[in-house]
């Protein structure tokens, strides 16, 4: 192709019936082909049209006493109009799967397609490296790895109740608002760009002191206003931001009340402006990014206590270089982490006595002893007059549901992923608890046919994460006892 000239795409229009409840909606979907994306892909992949059927890759929204997420396979129109499906991608050297297509779900209008969101700090993030980003009330995004796209492009059938559902694929580039703010802007795919794959060295995580200047709070538009709507959500945790406060305790116990915004998690605020710092250090506005779309795992609950536990014995990845390797492994040997295989990576947790959450975040967790995780723990399920121990029950019942499906996990290996336990902390005498536990983060797992040039051959489960499930199971017994 000459320098400069504007590679041909080939668009297709066709109407889909698909049922939602007791009717029918015609949807339209664009079928794009050429598109150059990721890796290697060839101008030429071939496209289809994705099915009227939910893929088995997705489950049905489980029901936790709110309104459940919608199901991606019924993304309404004009909604999510540059969301790249990606449940069908090729399979390529850092990319899994063996057959692929790409679908551009879109309303009927070209015009649709200039659509964009800007997207705002996820409140409810406790943990992690990486700003997590809300995207609308079900779905959060963040940046994407190769790896982790290839882990949910494979993702076993009996995995899927355990993890986020997977639900595709955004472009995000960082400008500035009319005030100068820098923002996060999600944009249609255009044809004339196509962002660099995600390259392992992405995984090795530079240093970056955060962008100083207090960042204000950042509201989803589209060029539609749509705040008459955003604010009736301000009264739960399913907001643009929380009408309850974020304390965070230091090491010694005492609590403090930041002098900043705090109705966001302040571990999500601070990753947030680590990653403006991190994207605007490379360049020009116009460089794309690709984040992936991700369940919004807390979205059912009104006041969702979020407890993220670094599993396993072993946090490096396949292809860290030897001065991460040693890094990571001195963090092992000096933290719960090789006594117990789990460490405690951050918190929320909801007091009743004076409405507001309670913070800790992976620093306060690597001082903890094997004694001190345990009463973390018992921390985590206190709401400010007692110990929910009713909890206690539904979530042994997953954990060990989880287990029996990991146990049957050959050759994967889930190096520094997380583990979430989330309860709601609004309590109701007539309602049954409502918990979850998701795995998260696999940017570093590794698993037979990773197509991963540093990937092993490793066999059977993963010993080192089984064996922190099976200390957080006997904690949680002895809790439960009163022991």
């Amino acid at each position: 192709m000459p320098s400069g000239q504007r590679p041909q795409q080939n668009w297709t229009r066709t109407s889909v019936s698909c049922n939602s409840g007791a009717r029918q909606e015609q949807w339209s979907a664009v079928i794009l082909s050429s598109l150059p994306i990721l890796c290697s892909l060839s101008s030429s992949t071939a496209v289809q049209l994705l099915d009227a059927q939910p893929s088995p890759l997705y489950r049905e929204p489980r029901k936790f006493g709110g309104t459940p997420s919608p199901s991606p396979s019924v993304l309404k129109p004009g909604v999510h109009p540059w969301v790249v499906d990606s449940r069908r991608i090729p399979a390529t050297q850092c990319l899994a799967g063996p057959h692929a297509s790409m679908v551009l779900l879109n309303g009927v209008e070209d015009g649709d397609l200039r659509t964009r969101v800007r997207l705002e700090p996820f409140i409810h993030q406790v943990g992690g490296h990486a700003g997590m980003m809300r995207y609308n009330e079900t779905t959060i995004c963040k940046p994407l790895f190769s790896n982790e796209l290839g882990f949910y492009q494979s993702l076993p059938a009996e995995m899927q109740a355990f993890t986020p559902r997977f639900k595709g694929l955004i472009s995000v580039s960082l400008e500035r608002d009319s005030s100068g703010q820098l923002v996060l802007v999600a944009s249609p795919h255009k044809d004339n760009q196509s962002p660099a794959p995600p390259s392992p060295k992405a995984h090795r995580n530079k240093k970056t002191k955060a962008s100083s200047p207090d960042h204000q709070e950042i509201r989803e538009i589209p060029l539609q206003d749509r705040s008459h709507h955003d604010r009736t959500l301000g009264c739960t945790g399913r907001g643009l931001g929380s009408d309850v406060p974020f304390h965070m305790e230091d090491p010694n116990g005492n609590e403090s009340k930041l002098s900043e915004q705090n109705s966001h998690n302040p571990w999500g605020l601070r990753c947030h402006r680590a990653q403006l710092s991190r994207m605007s250090s490379q360049g020009a506005s116009n460089v794309l990014h690709w984040f992936v779309l991700l369940e919004n795992v807390v979205w059912p609950f009104m006041r969702p206590c979020v407890l993220d536990l670094k599993m396993g014995t072993r946090q490096h990845g396949d292809d860290a270089p030897e001065e991460k390797k040693r890094r990571h492994m001195k963090k092992c040997e000096q933290s719960t982490s090789s006594s117990l295989g789990l460490r405690l990576g951050g918190m929320q947790v909801f007091q009743v006595t004076s409405d507001h959450f309670l913070c800790r975040n992976k620093y306060y967790g690597r001082t903890l002893s094997g004694a001190g995780l345990r009463q973390a723990l018992c921390q985590f399920l206190h709401n400010g007059r007692w110990v929910r121990r009713e909890l206690i029950g539904p979530i042994l019942q997953r954990l060990g549901q989880l287990r029996a499906v990991l146990q049957r996990q050959g050759s994967y290996r889930f190096y520094s992923s997380s583990l979430l336990l989330i309860y709601e902390g609004v309590e109701s005498p007539s309602a049954s608890p409502s918990v979850d536990v998701r795995m998260i983060d696999f940017a570093h797992t590794t698993f037979r046919g990773a197509h991963h040039p540093h990937t092993p051959a490793y066999d059977g489960p993963d010993q080192g994460y089984i064996f922190g499930l099976d200390n957080l199971i006997g904690i949680l017994k002895e809790i439960r006892d009163g022991e």
